[in-house]
């Protein structure tokens, strides 16, 4: 449920100096040094994995994500920690998205997404709605919603009172300025995407013409931290909202 997109490119297919397809490269390379932890911290049973991934061009970038993932055995939260780092001796432009995706049953035509209070951009003239959702609806578009100015720490949900149950994703931030929010109502592509990310959900070239892209300095890192969560019952998706 979780498409990590970059580091290159996110959005579409970009020709910019270079070729950089939808959504980059980085989620089709295999991990290096990956491997898995359990242990007791406490009373909390920890699940833990952890690799590493590099993005690599001759005479050109070098760009890696370390990720440990982490969950405990009675948790209802998945928590992401990922250490970007430019192993080069130029600065280099970089995009993040990680797209989160939900679907049915939670996502239902009685379904609501709520965030943290943001600035909201439709990115399209079909994004009219970006609370309620619907049933699914052959050959409908895709509707796009850019949050941004939304603190140090930011959160979407999407829950169903019916159901008694939700799901959010939520982030520091410090790294990730914004949440694209991305709404197909289309029948057999019927999702709900929430999308922390550090750019404006358009691809390199844009971003760059924009002066919107990520520029990560020589021998540098950020990081960046994220985790998505189960809401289980009218009480807690409340108290949440």
């Amino acid at each position: 449920m979780l498409v990590t997109c970059g580091l290159d490119n996110v959005g579409g297919h970009a020709s910019d100096g270079g070729i950089f397809p939808t959504h980059g490269r980085i989620s089709h390379v295999p991990a290096k040094n990956f491997g898995t932890n359990t242990f007791w911290d406490g009373d909390n049973y920890v699940l833990r994995a952890a690799g590493e991934i590099h993005q690599t061009k001759m005479f050109s970038r070098h760009l890696s994500i370390r990720r440990t993932i982490e969950t405990g055995m009675d948790e209802k939260v998945i928590k992401f920690h990922d250490i970007i780092t430019n192993f080069e001796a130029e600065d280099e432009p970089f995009q993040m998205l990680y797209h989160f995706n939900f679907g049915y049953p939670l996502l239902r035509s009685d379904s609501c997404v709520r965030t943290s209070k943001a600035a909201i951009t439709p990115m399209n003239p079909m994004s009219t709605d970006p609370v309620h959702m619907l049933d699914p609806v052959d050959g409908r578009g895709e509707e796009l919603y850019f949050h941004t100015n939304l603190g140090d720490r930011a959160c979407g949900v999407i829950y169903n009172e019916a159901l008694e149950l939700g799901a959010y994703v939520a982030f520091d931030t410090a790294n990730l300025s914004g949440m694209l929010q991305w709404k197909m109502m289309k029948s057999h592509d019927y999702v709900l995407a929430l999308e922390p990310c550090n750019t404006f959900g358009i691809n390199r070239k844009e971003a760059t013409e924009a002066g919107k892209i990520a520029v990560l300095p020589a021998y540098s890192s950020v990081e960046n931290h994220l985790e998505i969560g189960v809401l289980d019952g009218l009480a807690e998706i409340r108290q949440f909202l």
